[in-house]
């Protein structure tokens, strides 16, 4: 009884870990250098997270970029201000390896569950 537990615990915890990941490593932040054309380097509809000088942090996904701004839908940034500039992107292998995760512990969780069942009833009667 007690192995059935345990085991249904462990299977219940790693879907918990996978959704966990599934939820943040989706995507991931490129580092783009302020030299040169910032603007060729940054797509429109991209999002980009932005420090300024003065250290604050911005987020918003860019509207428009010129040699000397980038705008986004409510708020725009100077190039000059800008202390760091990441783009955000989705990372395919990162999703692909998360749902492939995901969907096998969806299929084994009950393969699990109703293992550690009928091996509970077995090591039991091999005690009776």
């Amino acid at each position: 009884m007690k192995l059935r537990i345990i085991i249904f615990l462990f299977s219940k915890v790693m879907l918990l870990v996978f959704l966990g990941n599934a939820l943040t490593a989706c995507t991931t932040l490129t580092p783009i250098e302020l030299s040169g054309e910032v603007g060729n380097k940054i797509k429109v509809n991209n999002k980009v997270h932005i420090q300024i000088n003065t250290g604050e942090k911005i987020s918003f996904s860019v509207s428009k970029v010129t040699s000397t701004k980038i705008f986004g839908d409510k708020e725009s940034v100077l190039i000059n201000d800008v202390k760091v500039l990441e783009e955000e992107k989705i990372s395919p292998l990162r999703n692909s390896l998360i749902v492939g995760g995901i969907v096998g512990i969806i299929i084994l969780n009950p393969i699990i569950g109703v293992l550690a069942f009928v091996g509970s009833y077995s090591i039991l009667e091999l005690v009776i």
